[in-house]
């Protein structure tokens, strides 16, 4: 009994140090990339917390603070981007793949995760699937796939960036 209530405290302690580094880190990051908007994260229950949910709170610049589920998508889009980015801070992966994370978003937001994105990649490789010039902007190389009208067969086009890729038509 007693080995079982030491490993629960230290379980508990490595949840709680965790825990409040990345919502330490989702407040800086959601606040630098929203221009001031609000993150928190809330256990749902504080005295259990392995066993609780988490609450995420949000407010965009100028809005009053909700639950991530009453928010646009857009604004849940920029939430969730921080959540990867404070989680990266803590337990940092080699690779990423966002497929499309950037569709929700407007242009200044796209802008802005553009530029972390960049700022992240010199200690991490991001795969990112977008169509939205602000982001691709910031992209070291872009790959095209294109399926030309002869035979169906897709072909693949290299940039170093986008100021060399074509406009879409």
């Amino acid at each position: 009994m007693s080995l079982i209530k030491s490993l629960e405290k230290r379980k508990r302690e490595k949840f709680m140090r965790v825990f409040n580094d990345i919502r330490k880190n989702l407040k800086r990051i959601y606040s630098n990339l929203s221009g001031g908007g609000y993150v928190d994260l809330i256990l749902e229950n504080p005295g259990d917390p392995t066993s609780s949910g988490i609450i995420m709170i949000a407010a965009p610049p100028g809005k009053k603070r909700t639950r991530i589920e009453a928010l646009s998508g857009g604004e849940r889009s920029l939430v969730a981007l921080s959540f990867i980015f404070a989680i990266q801070e803590i337990q940092p992966s080699p690779f990423y793949v966002l497929d499309e994370a950037d569709m929700f978003l407007d242009a200044i937001n796209a802008e802005n995760v553009g530029r972390m994105l960049r700022e992240r990649s010199r200690n991490s490789q991001f795969i990112v699937i977008s169509l939205r010039r602000p982001v691709l902007k910031y992209a070291d190389v872009i790959i095209g796939i294109t399926q030309p009208k002869k035979r169906g067969v897709s072909e693949i086009l290299t940039f170093p960036g986008v100021q060399d890729a074509p406009r879409a038509q």
